[in-house]
């Protein structure tokens, strides 16, 4: 039975709120762990973990590759749901093809678990890459993860009928377990009359029923499966000399299976291994060796295959956030059978290289684990008689501050970072030569190896030059390893006894003086985590790029005259910006950074030729170094650009566009602009332009004008895609200015798009408390008549924030809320009063996007971006008194 899917498909038919799914999903196998590993642990706690680790370095190479085979006889045994599948719905597909896709579903699926979702996600992404439809993709997954289980519920059925001495251990009454094998056992013949009537065609659309003969192999190769893992798992705790006969094993094994899968956990990892140690022990007085058995159980039918379908699927899933992926995902909102993937489509998106990540961070947990313990006595006294003490000693600290940087290095390699992958790479072959100077510690010199082979077949992945200093995802990591160097002087604590301080216990060198060797090591930890810290706080940021000086401006300008701009070019001379040219240098995009955000305003301004190839060379350049590009308010007939260069988008509102040549201040729909025009005029007001340069006389008055108005407003000046007062940004702009007995009570700066002569937008505005009624509209009035003067087609009023946001049905959930935000929120900012005042002059409306990376957390983003503007985030969530 899969829980994973019945929760969903609960979701799907009750229409559940996702949170409430994600609470569950969370919920569920916490529960589980805690009350199954609480139990276990009182029985742990008696074990001697020395002598499991004698017992696990006992064991005979013959025995243990005798496990490793039946192993990998079971793994391709699970490659036979794909060939079965691919007969029965016809697919052409070869059966090397079919076997290394099924290897490194299962493999993955083995260690990610989510009940058998995320082999189907990955039977989906390899198929639809492979030219194989979506629909019979689905179909095959959805019909192998069906499948699957049924082998587990033929196995319920003897199991209901055996008692095992161990369950009255178990955290749960017998009559649950009971139930919990009832209802595996149920599934048989449920899988039997649901797929031979063809019942799931419905939500499918191309899993046609299945005659008995297809039922009966599929059910077939479904027990086989699960019966090669139990003797998989039976010869692992065998060879570990913990003798228990087939049945009573066999039978634990269905229970603790069945209690695994419902946890939820992937692996059943801890809840398994708990189970089935508790309902076997009463059968063995070798506990030692029952748990050896499970743990080399875990490394041959999980850790091994896993590794071996990393290197088959290089190149496969190790790209990612591939076309494939957000096909699906798409393709997944409107079927009910993907709906059900969805979660591990989302996971898978973000595995890719990750993956080399977490077995990087895998890595240095080895290696600190392996210096907590003492080395074997036999290796050591061998080693001891070839390499000096010094030596010895020597490599034991440096195994530490190794597995202290590949922890720490782990955050770049997930970031594809280049320099982290090269020291990566050459820590880890360092490593292998410090495991077996410190202890002839083989084994773990082999997994090293393995994992710097693994990463030497993906080195094409590691691109960027460099990553963000501050963000979650690496405060994470950061947390992670402190938590590894915490778990580490625990660990050491815990095998060694009391650690001894003080110069003369760590100045103590001997063959077998542990105790002092793992507190000198405990101290190398302790420092190379302050060295990394400490480079994280002062190393420099990624991208050292200042504001545009004095002479880029000047060739912002020039280029400008030249080519045109944009209606907000001029804002680049707020000289708050940092410019991205072309290699030609005739066009440039002005951003703005924050965070580990690379915030573009508006289209790229000069040569218009330029612009596609600057968009994709942006986001190019802030990949490499690990920023998120984007850009804000960008014009609706430029959208194919940043769809093209793989950006989604999000309206912000709507620009007001006037058609100077079709304004009027005659008849009835201008009749209320009328009266206030003319009403202003009565007051007395009068509209002039101030010529530059400006008198200081005249900067006074406009200050003091900017000053009562942001007084008024209790507001901070603003910038990046505002105008901000500033004298020497204000010195490039024509100024009208609106006076009362020659007093100027307002004034508004103009932004032009230089040669293009097209649009003349409106930048800098502001007005007296005191100023008559009409203002504003006596000066917007007069301003469009200008711009008609001076031929020019549109002038641009300005945007009015998420007006026409999410008014479709079918609106993304995001701006469906950014409309309740117009609708309800004009108590903290007047949405719709903006856009009333603007509907007064009748203006055509353009919508302004927001173009941002398809997984990139859009609030989040927002607020990066509110912050820019304002100038802080403390200006945003407070006002200024």
């Amino acid at each position: 039975m899969n829980w994973t899917n019945t929760l969903m498909t609960f979701r799907l038919k009750l229409k559940l709120p996702e949170s409430v799914l994600v609470w569950l999903h969370r919920g569920i196998p916490i529960l589980f762990l805690v009350l199954v590993i609480s139990i276990a642990g009182y029985e742990l706690h008696q074990l001697d973990f020395h002598t499991i680790r004698l017992t696990l370095n006992a064991l005979n190479p013959s025995s243990l590759v005798a496990v490793q085979l039946v192993a990998f006889v079971g793994m391709l045994v699970m490659g036979m749901y794909d060939w079965q599948a691919a007969r029965t719905l016809r697919l052409p597909v070869g059966i090397s093809t079919l076997l290394r896709n099924a290897w490194i579903a299962n493999s993955f699926n083995n260690v990610v678990g989510l009940s058998g979702m995320a082999a189907s996600g990955i039977r989906l992404l390899l198929l639809t890459a492979q030219q194989v439809s979506t629909s019979t993709a689905a179909a095959l997954a959805g019909l192998i993860m069906l499948s699957v289980p049924v082998g587990l519920s033929v196995l319920s059925w003897p199991a209901l009928m055996l008692t095992l001495p161990g369950t009255e251990q178990l955290p749960v009454a017998r009559w649950v377990l009971l139930l919990v094998l009832g209802i595996f056992a149920l599934y048989l013949p449920v899988y039997a009359v649901v797929l031979h009537r063809g019942s799931l065609k419905r939500i499918t659309g191309s899993l046609p029923p299945l005659s008995l003969s297809t039922l009966a192999a599929l059910i077939a190769i479904s027990t086989l499966d699960w019966l090669f893992a139990a003797a998989t798992a039976w010869l692992a705790v065998d060879i570990s000399g913990a003798s228990i006969p087939w049945m009573v094993f066999l039978t634990a094994f269905v229970l603790a299976c069945t209690l695994g899968i419902v946890s939820l956990i992937p692996g059943g990892l801890g809840v398994f291994d708990a189970a089935l140690f508790m309902l076997l022990a009463p059968a063995t007085d070798k506990q030692a060796s029952l748990i050896s058995g499970i743990l080399v159980y875990r490394l041959c039918y999980f850790l091994i295959p896993w590794f071996i379908g990393l290197y088959l699927g290089a190149g496969r899933l190790m790209a990612t956030r591939t076309i494939q992926y957000f096909a699906l995902e798409e393709f997944s909102r409107e079927n009910r059978w993907l709906a059900l993937l969805r979660p591990p489509l989302n996971l898978l998106a973000s595995l890719g290289v990750r993956v080399l990540a977490y077995l990087t961070f895998f890595a240095g947990g080895i290696l600190l684990v392996s210096a907590a313990f003492p080395a074997l006595v036999d290796r050591f006294s061998v080693l001891h008689d070839f390499v000096p003490l010094g030596i010895i000693e020597l490599s034991h600290l440096l195994s530490v501050a190794t597995g202290v940087l590949l922890i720490a290095l782990s955050r770049g390699i997930a970031g594809q970072v280049r320099i982290a992958y090269r020291l990566t790479l050459l820590l880890l072959l360092a490593g292998v030569a410090f495991s077996l100077l410190k202890g002839i510690d083989y084994e773990e010199a082999v997994l090293l190896a393995g994992i710097a082979l693994l990463l030497r077949l993906e080195r094409q992945r590691f691109y960027r030059t460099d990553f963000p200093l501050f963000n979650t995802r690496k405060l994470r990591w950061l947390v992670g390893l402190v938590f590894a160097v915490i778990g580490f002087a625990w660990l050491g604590d815990w095998v060694h006894g009391t650690i001894p301080l003080g110069w003369e216990r760590l100045s103590h060198f001997a063959a077998h003086a542990e105790a002092p060797r793992f507190a000198r090591s405990l101290l190398v930890a302790a420092i190379m985590v302050l060295i990394f810290l400490s480079w994280t706080l002062f190393r420099r940021p990624p991208v050292a790029v200042s504001c545009a000086d004095a002479e880029e401006l000047a060739e912002a300008q020039a280029g400008l005259e030249r080519h045109g701009g944009t209606s907000f070019s001029q804002l680049v001379f707020l000289g708050d910006k940092r410019l991205f040219w072309s290699t030609q240098r005739d066009a440039f995009i002005q951003y703005g950074l924050i965070r580990d955000r690379m915030v573009a305003l508006g289209d790229p301004c000069g040569n218009a030729a330029a612009s596609e190839s600057l968009v994709l060379a942006f986001r190019e350049y802030a990949d490499r170094h690990s920023l998120t590009a984007c850009f804000y308010e960008v014009e609706e007939t430029a959208l194919h650009r940043y769809h093209d260069a793989g950006f989604a988008l999000f309206k912000l509102g709507e620009a007001a566009l006037v058609d100077v040549n079709a304004f009027t201040l005659s008849g009835k729909p201008s009749a209320s602009l009328r009266h206030s025009f003319n009403r202003a005029k009565r007051e007395g007001v009068q509209f002039q332009w101030l010529e530059n340069p400006l008198s200081p006389a005249n900067w006074q008055a406009l200050r003091a004008v900017s000053d009562d108005w942001l007084r008024k407003g209790k507001a901070v000046e603003k910038a990046y895609s505002l105008g901000a007062f500033s004298e020497v940004y204000l010195a490039r702009s024509d100024i009208a200015v609106v006076t009362v007995n020659e007093r100027i009570v307002a004034f508004a700066s103009l932004m032009p798009d230089y040669t293009r002569h097209r649009e003349l937008s409106i930048d800098l505005m502001r007005h007296n408390e005191d100023a008559p009624t009409g203002t504003m509209d006596y000066l917007f009035v007069n301003l469009i008549e200008y711009a008609k003067e001076q031929n020019y087609t549109f002038f641009n009023l300005g945007m009015a924030p998420l007006s026409g946001v999410g008014d479709s049905p079918y609106a993304r959930r995001v701006e469906k809320i950014a409309r309740l935000a117009y609708e309800y929120g004009n108590r903290y900012y007047h949405y719709k009063g903006l856009r009333s005042f603007k509907e007064k002059f009748h203006p055509q409306w353009r919508s302004s996007y927001l173009a941002y990376p398809i997984l990139t957390p859009l609030p989040a983003l927002l607020v990066d971006i509110a912050a820019l503007i304002a100038g802080s985030y403390r200006h945003i969530f407070f006002r200024t008194e």
